[in-house]
């Protein structure tokens, strides 16, 4: 992107990736914290045109970004989701013996199919913060929606995302034999 002439900034959200914390203590509240912090450090440098600032989200990423489209209309000229699906019920996220066992004892270890991920219960309570059947519509920039064709909650949703966009412009794009990770 930076050969392009496009700034960019990738968020490790607290306690993800090389960031500082512990994943245990993330929550959905947090990470969307996290996506409004980054995006008042890159709008404030003096390269970046605002007007033209997009976001992109994969998987549960892609649900901060519309959450932090929705509540600050102003922000985002255009939104790229990848594997995103829908709203996320906490028990059918890893199940119930994995809800419990974080209920239980605040934390719990899950494979998520391509890593494992250490996740307290605030985590999981932290889910249903917000609805993104809600906040979604509110977006009116521009929309691309790649999912993979054997990812099945976000490959259901890619029709529901551009039905209900406002966007003047929105493609979506199915990529076959895609799983979650589009076989990475």
């Amino acid at each position: 992107l930076g050969a392009r002439g496009i700034a960019s900034i990738r968020v490790d959200f607290r306690g993800w990736g090389e960031s500082g914390g512990g994943m245990e203590n993330s929550t959905v509240t947090g990470m969307v914290e996290d996506a409004a912090v980054a995006y008042e450090y890159l709008a404030s440098q003096d390269f970046v045109d605002v007007s033209q600032m997009g976001v992109l989200g994969f998987s549960l990423g892609g649900r901060i970004a519309i959450v932090t489209a929705a509540q600050n209309l102003d922000w985002y000229h255009s939104m790229a989701l990848w594997s995103t699906g829908g709203n996320i019920d906490p028990i059918a996220f890893q199940g119930q013996e994995a809800y419990d066992t974080a209920q239980a004892e605040g934390q719990v270890t899950v494979d998520l199919g391509f890593r494992e991920a250490t996740l307290g219960s605030g985590f999981f309570d932290s889910l249903t913060a917000h609805d993104v059947e809600v906040e979604f519509p509110k977006y009116t920039g521009s929309l691309l929606i790649v999912a993979g064709a054997d990812d099945p909650s976000p490959a259901e949703y890619l029709t529901w995302y551009l039905e209900n966009s406002s966007a003047e412009l929105r493609a979506a794009y199915l990529v076959e034999g895609g799983d979650h990770i589009y076989q990475v």
